[in-house]
């Protein structure tokens, strides 16, 4: 686990579009160990979240995995 601010602390000096596409590979690591997949390339591209089996108990627990960090 990364200490308390680190995510913030890593992307204060990135610009914009490095802040996007960090958070994006966040977003998609998290939303693919959630649904069970290997790795976030293995989440199929194109479906809607509710068509890859996100539901409220996922949503919670993406929330919890990201408040964390």
């Amino acid at each position: 686990m990364l200490e308390p601010g680190a995510w913030r602390k890593r992307l204060a000096p990135a610009t914009p579009g490095e802040r996007e596409a960090a958070l994006v590979a966040l977003l998609r690591a998290d939303v693919a160990a959630v649904l069970g997949y290997p790795h976030a390339d293995a989440l199929p591209t194109g479906k809607s979240l509710a068509d890859l089996g996100f539901d409220s108990l996922t949503a919670v627990q993406i929330r919890n995995r990201l408040a964390s960090r």
